[in-house]
């Protein structure tokens, strides 16, 4: 089929994106000079897009309805819900800090994320997995 721009704007390069469980909304990281963001939009292009994460925002990603994103130096995670036509964006929750981490990624079942830490060359790197994670049992296992 044809290829639409999703956005047709010159001055915004999307750089990340995910999509809600219902199909309906996009949810995007923009790369613009002020810093990145993130947006939901509808797939139909219906209406403006909402800011999700107006500040700074990287990286989206989606598992189930819950929204997990970087912003500034922590995980965030927000629960996105539907009413008709309207998309319902919570809250942030700080879910661990980002610190010294070069790649996260939340996996499926929403109860691990991969997390990707930069350590001293003479130590390398590794890939850590915390099962049943809570935001405070995590950072007591982080290595420094």
């Amino acid at each position: 089929g044809q290829l639409n721009p999703f956005a047709a704007d010159p001055d915004v390069e999307e750089i990340g994106c995910g999509v809600t469980t219902n199909g309906e909304w996009i949810v995007y990281s923009t790369g613009l000079a002020e810093g990145a963001r993130i947006f939901a939009a509808r797939v139909d292009g219906v209406g403006e897009p909402i800011a999700i994460a107006p500040s700074i925002g990287v990286n989206p990603r989606m598992i189930g309805d819950d929204l997990y994103y970087g912003a500034r130096t922590e995980l965030q995670r927000r629960r996105l819900s539907f009413e008709g036509d309207a998309l319902i964006v919570s809250d942030p929750e700080p879910i661990v800090s980002l610190d010294g981490v070069r790649f996260f990624a939340p996996l499926p079942d929403g109860e691990r994320i991969v997390l990707i830490r930069n350590l001293k060359a003479t130590r390398g790197g590794f890939f850590r997995v915390v099962r049943n994670w809570m935001p405070e049992a995590f950072q007591s296992r982080v290595q420094h």
